[in-house]
């Protein structure tokens, strides 16, 4: 919901580039993005700006993350084994979107969408993203965040006792073909100080995922629900990936990570 003012600013950019020419679109997409109210502190830190993240570009964001990678030998529709190719099952069944498979050419949502909630009637503002964020939708986003976390992360399957590709020759078209790599976290409970090692992780997603502007409120409702989990002294290792799928599932269905500012 940009200003009139910032609309202004960038419409005269286009009317004259400040070189007397009109429609230079290199100079529109430089005022748009450098512009005081895309950029400055202050108007960041008020309470309507922002913009809703899509569900599939949230659901991108945190695959590239944690280094995605093909799985190689998935059975195709035909029975091919496909090697270097990535499969997403119906996403939009999960997300409510995916890659050129919008219905319209209106894309998958209306601009000028106004969601049933007091504030943004009241403020006359719009939000197009969240016509397509329904409490379903979010809890099935959450759930394929999970199921890559638990079920498609290279650890995961390797201590399952298959390897990457008698796990992809198992698989077909109707599943999700791709795997996420953890290793960066395969020591988080060596120090015997649990709460340095939750500390540690926390900080480590916060600049991985956050930007590194997690706000304390966050850092305090994390910390006590992984500070809480406990899975007894013989079983370190799967306390310590259930502390790490949930700090990183938080995290990513949060609304500071899903709303981009």
């Amino acid at each position: 919901n940009p200003s009139s003012s910032y609309i202004n600013r960038v419409s005269t950019v286009f009317n004259n580039d400040g070189g007397g020419v009109r429609g230079n679109l290199k100079a529109v997409v430089r005022a748009v993005l450098m512009d005081h109210e895309a950029r400055g502190l202050y108007y960041r830190n008020q309470e309507n700006y922002g913009k809703p993240k899509e569900l599939l570009l949230a659901f991108t964001q945190f695959l590239r993350s944690f280094g995605v990678q093909k799985l190689d030998g998935w059975k195709s529709r035909t029975g091919a084994s496909m090697i270097g190719v990535y499969q997403f099952y119906y996403l939009e069944n999960v997300l409510g979107q995916a890659p050129l498979r919008s219905d319209t050419v209106f894309n998958f949502f209306a601009a000028d969408f106004v969601p049933a909630d007091s504030h943004f009637i009241s403020n006359n503002m719009v939000a197009p993203e969240l016509q397509i964020q329904s409490d379903t939708i979010l809890i099935k986003y959450s759930n394929l965040v999970r199921t890559s976390l638990v079920s498609l992360e290279k650890n995961a399957i390797l201590d399952s006792g298959s390897s990457l590709s008698s796990f992809a020759s198992g698989r077909n078209h109707t599943k999700h073909n791709f795997y996420i790599n953890l290793d960066d976290y395969a020591n988080i409970n060596d120090s015997g100080r649990k709460e340095t090692a939750v500390m540690t992780l926390l900080q480590h997603l916060d600049r991985k995922i956050m930007g590194g502007e997690m706000p304390a409120e966050y850092y305090t409702a994390l910390k006590t629900h992984l500070m809480n989990i406990n899975y007894g002294k013989t079983k370190n290792k799967t306390e310590a990936k259930e502390m790490i799928r949930d700090a990183i599932r938080f995290m990513v269905s949060s609304s500071f990570y899903m709303i981009q500012k």
